[in-house]
């Protein structure tokens, strides 16, 4: 049991920061979208190529709800004794407000090398193009409360000079990530890096860069009975002063019959930030596999106690992945955690 030992200490080593602030992560299905979270995932997968789109909505009781979409693309190339991946990563994020859309465009690779009989240990990097607009014309500051109206009114003139209704930039993620695989149990160690390059975000003067930002996560997964298995994962993010802890663990069977197109079914439970003074939130998570499709949905529920904003931090998230099957087996495989 020498890998569960290893992940039991993994996990320990994040009370060091119990005291650092939250922030959210883009998806709280952190690992059912993997290029967002390490380059390093592209192509880590035993099929021929994988497709997939994550939904999230967030805050929808009062409102408008605040919608991150994103949708990825990766295939792998296999050698002997490794394999290379390439994909594409779409993001539709508003995760700066409803009124400051961004679109982001992301190209990862990533190389994967088998270093003995059951450990591999990949590498990735990712470029993108994010692109943000800001709709001052639905936004109103302070200066413009007409006491006539009893109201604020964005027809009042605006001090503030905005010099852009835009920002674009390049942007930079790195990743690493080593795995063991072996019958009965399966670990797996990754880090990112995201805006290595520090771009320039901002709207009006100023030197605005972004600061990096840094995860660590893990993996175990463990044979039950057969075609059972438990899988605890962990998520860890830190941004300046702001960090995330992300854990639970997942329930997930086979299924065998051959009268139904269903594989599997899979259940989950996490919380984010259980450390903390005040846990933030919940996390239920239910999924099944149908043919090649698996899909996941899970629900967020706030139980923080801070409600003196006019929007709850319930969400709600839908993933759904495809993986072709390789037409023709081949012999050059790499193990890797399916998950």
């Amino acid at each position: 049991m020498q890998p569960l030992r290893i992940l039991i200490l993994f996990v320990l080593s994040f009370l060091v920061f119990l005291e650092a602030k939250c922030q959210t992560n883009l998806f709280s299905q952190t690992f059912e979208s993997p290029i967002n979270l390490n380059p390093a995932f592209t192509g880590y997968f035993e099929e021929d190529w994988r497709f997939i789109s994550n939904f999230r909505s967030q805050g929808q009781h009062f409102g408008k709800a605040i919608n991150t979409i994103n949708g990825s693309f990766d295939k792998n190339i296999k050698f002997e004794n490794g394999q290379l991946g390439a994909g594409l990563l779409l993001n539709r994020n508003y995760s700066n407000g409803i009124y400051v859309p961004a679109s982001e465009f992301y190209v990862s690779i990533s190389s994967l090398i088998k270093i003995a009989a059951t450990n591999n240990l990949g590498i990735g990097i990712q470029i993108g193009y994010i692109n943000k607009n800001l709709s001052y014309q639905n936004l109103t500051f302070p200066e413009q409360y007409d006491r006539s109206i009893g109201g604020f009114s964005n027809n009042l003139p605006l001090s503030e000079n905005f010099k852009y209704s835009n920002s674009s930039y390049i942007d930079l993620n790195a990743g690493i990530i080593w795995s063991l695989i072996k019958e009965k149990q399966e670990v797996l160690f990754g880090s990112s890096v995201q805006h290595i390059n520090q771009p320039t975000d901002n709207f009006i003067d100023g030197d605005n860069k972004l600061t990096m930002k840094y995860n660590v996560h893990s993996i175990f997964k463990y044979k039950l009975l057969k075609n059972q298995y438990l899988s605890p994962q962990v998520s860890y993010s830190l941004r300046s002063k702001a960090s995330e802890l992300l854990i639970g663990t997942q329930y997930g069977k086979g299924l065998t019959t051959n009268k139904s197109n269903f594989k599997s079914i899979s259940l989950g439970i996490y919380s984010r930030n259980i450390f903390n003074e005040n846990i933030q939130s919940m996390i239920l998570l239910f999924g099944f596999g149908y043919l090649n499709w698996t899909t996941y949905i899970s629900y967020d529920i706030d139980v923080s106690g801070l409600k003196s904003t006019k929007t709850y931090k319930n969400a709600i998230e839908i993933t759904l992945i495809y993986k072709r099957p390789i037409a023709k087996l081949k012999k050059l495989t790499i193990p890797c955690i399916k998950y």
